[in-house]
């Protein structure tokens, strides 16, 4: 049967080819209507039309925050941290680049220090008050009000986008297109040591909007899902200041991910200061004490060891008397034994 139909075919083709010699156009109509009769009924039908490909499933805010956590490691591999130190450099412009430590705790406790020309700016908060002691002041100073406001949100160990139902409630504002290329526009993800790819996505921006009123607006990578921008207001001497920030650089960390660098800065604003981390370490030993003010102050020198007083000296011998050799010197011992 497929030998035969395909010669059917080339002789109607060789038909139609004769046909096309003819000046005729009745007798051209009618001969290739003729040859197609002879041919397989399906082509005198229309095509069936393509079935359009169904519309991509939009995701819910639920969605989007479990595939973020998801990317981050996993709730159940966040919530094994208990302890964090952040180890690297705060540039604030050329020139202005300061080392800084962060250590967190849970559930919420900080110290951040930032060494400044052999002082230090010291920030801590212990999960209800908060400390500052500056370069010049002779003490820490508690924190109040706004200050203290801002503190509290800094010390979140997971951000709000780990379990945010506990903390106050998300919304998704929709699906749009990556912010302009430039610093922070997309998540940078290291691959192995010395290689880093970038690539700007859609992101998901999800609003969140904290029990105590806050409003944060996170842009999440639509193919990485990682947290790649921030917005969010804080109060600064009793006036509202949008903030910005772009997390780039992801690295794994015992099995979860973290942005190594976070470029701030006040929103519209062409200065800003940059977080670059050469270090993160998770589950070391961080003391309590850490995140008291009793820790801000420097270490007292330990006290000035009191000289020996100094040794006799012998008088001269007397003329002629004879003076005793010096002593030998011992031995090295024999190798091995030291």
């Amino acid at each position: 049967m497929t030998g035969s139909h395909a010669s059917r075919a080339r002789l109607a083709l060789a038909a139609i080819s004769r046909i096309a010699a003819r000046r005729t156009r009745g007798d051209v109509t009618v001969a290739v209507v003729s040859v197609l009769v002879g041919l397989a009924p399906a082509l005198l039908l229309p095509a069936p039309a393509l079935a359009a490909p169904p519309a991509p499933k939009e995701l819910t805010v639920q969605e989007v925050l479990a595939k973020s956590i998801t990317a981050r490691g996993g709730l159940q591999q966040l919530h094994a941290v208990e302890t964090r130190r952040e180890s690297g450099t705060l540039e604030l412009g050329p020139g202005n680049v300061w080392p800084l430590t962060v250590e967190h705790k849970r559930p919420n406790r900080m110290r951040m220090e930032i060494s400044l020309q052999g002082t230090k700016l010291i920030r801590v908060f212990d999960g209800v008050h908060g400390w500052q002691k500056q370069p010049q002041s002779p003490a820490p100073e508690a924190l109040a009000g706004d200050d203290l406001h801002n503190i509290a949100n800094e010390a979140d160990f997971d951000n709000v986008l780990v379990d945010t139902a506990a903390k106050g409630k998300a919304v998704l504002l929709g699906k749009e297109a990556a912010p302009a290329a430039g610093a922070g526009s997309a998540a940078t993800i290291a691959t192995t040591a010395g290689a880093a790819s970038a690539a700007a996505h859609d992101v998901y921006r999800v609003q969140v909007t904290l029990l105590s009123g806050d409003v944060f607006i996170y842009s999440i990578d639509a193919v990485s899902f990682l947290p790649v921008h921030w917005e969010g207001g804080r109060m600064i001497n009793g006036k509202l200041v949008t903030f910005v920030s772009d997390y780039n650089d992801y690295r794994e960390v015992g099995g979860t991910r973290y942005a190594f660098q976070i470029v701030s800065s006040i929103k519209g604003s062409a200065q800003n200061q940059k977080l670059t981390y050469s270090k993160i370490e998770l589950n070391v030993p961080i003391e309590d004490a850490r995140f008291t003010p009793a820790t801000m102050m420097p270490a007292a020198p330990p006290p000035a060891a009191t000289p020996p007083p100094p040794a006799a000296t012998a008088p001269p011998p007397a003329p002629g008397t004879a003076q005793p050799p010096p002593a030998a010197t011992p031995p090295p011992p024999p190798r091995g034994r030291q």
